[in-house]
């Protein structure tokens, strides 16, 4: 059996284009996939170097940490902290202040020895406040020079405050000389009543003394006109 030249050309052309590959497509097909997915592939491995790249890049980026407050924030904070306390405390020191000034004039015009202790004892609370302003003080020494100026402040003010301690001193010693003079005073007073007292128990004493004499003077002449007028009647 014979084939004509243009048919068996076609038919092994067919032959040819349906030869069965091991992975179950033609050839020709075959090699246009290999074609797509080595593109592909290499397109993925781009992808993958520049993700890799990326990630290399992004390794080599500093690690972002919590920045630690700044030691001017540090100071800021304990300056203000600072400042809050010795607010307070002059606020406090305003209002022993007024209640002295009070207690004084009440006490100044009552002269009261009662009066005077309870003065004493509110001065030496303010003295403790004072003393536990120094102690605040002294804690906050070792912060900036900022806050050493903030102290010197505060040191000028407390000196302020221990000359006004001494001026209050002065006047509770004038006051206790004041209050010794009346003493001295009533001792005299009642020394004088005792004396007065005596001098008229003696004058009492000397008036009975005289009433004594008068009546014996009475007696003694009553007795002699008696002897009188007796002697007159004998003769």
């Amino acid at each position: 059996m014979s084939f004509k030249s243009d048919n068996s050309n076609s038919i092994l052309k067919n032959f040819k284009r349906t030869i069965i590959h091991p992975n179950g497509t033609n050839g020709e097909f075959n090699n246009n996939n290999n074609i797509n997915n080595n593109n592909n592939n290499n397109n993925n491995n781009n992808n993958n170097n520049n993700n890799n790249n990326n990630n290399n890049s992004n390794n080599n980026l500093p690690i972002k940490r919590k920045v630690p407050e700044s030691y001017s924030q540090y100071q800021y904070h304990q300056q203000k902290q600072v400042q809050k306390q010795n607010s307070q405390f002059h606020k406090e020191s305003e209002l022993n202040e007024m209640e002295l000034d009070v207690e004084k004039e009440y006490y100044e015009q009552s002269k009261d020895i009662i009066g005077f202790k309870r003065f004493r004892s509110l001065d030496s609370n303010n003295n403790l406040n004072s003393n536990q302003f120094i102690e605040n003080n002294q804690k906050s020494q070792f912060f900036n020079n900022n806050n050493n100026n903030n102290n010197n402040n505060n040191n000028s003010n407390n000196n302020k405050n221990f000359d006004q301690k001494d001026n209050e001193q002065e006047d509770i010693i004038k006051y206790m000389e004041f209050l010794s003079d009346i003493e001295q005073l009533n001792s005299d007073l009642k020394e004088s009543k005792d004396n007065l007292e005596s001098i008229s128990i003696e004058m009492v004493l000397l008036e009975t003394r005289l009433k004594g004499l008068l009546g014996l003077n009475t007696l003694r002449i009553i007795q002699n006109d008696q002897e009188q007028f007796l002697f007159k009647n004998k003769k």
